[in-house]
């Protein structure tokens, strides 16, 4: 979902599938876009996100030492 904020103020959910949105008002100009934080699985390397699948590995989640790992 991406929340848009026209230009009279209103606000409204879009799916993103919209061909072009309008305030029930009328208004079609929007000012502001309010969308989630990509999520990634893999890795994101510079200004492009790359899929690759990585393998599992384990993990040891153990309390040793304080929260900084000393």
């Amino acid at each position: 979902m991406v929340t848009v904020t026209f230009r009279c103020g209103h606000t409204e959910d879009l799916s993103g599938n919209e061909q072009s949105p309008h305030c029930w008002c009328g208004e079609g100009r929007i000012t502001q876009v309010h969308a989630p934080r990509p999520k990634f699985r893999g890795y994101a390397l510079g200004p492009c996100a790359t899929f690759k699948r990585l393998k599992a590995r384990a993990v040891d989640l153990s309390v040793k030492g304080n929260a900084h790992g000393k």
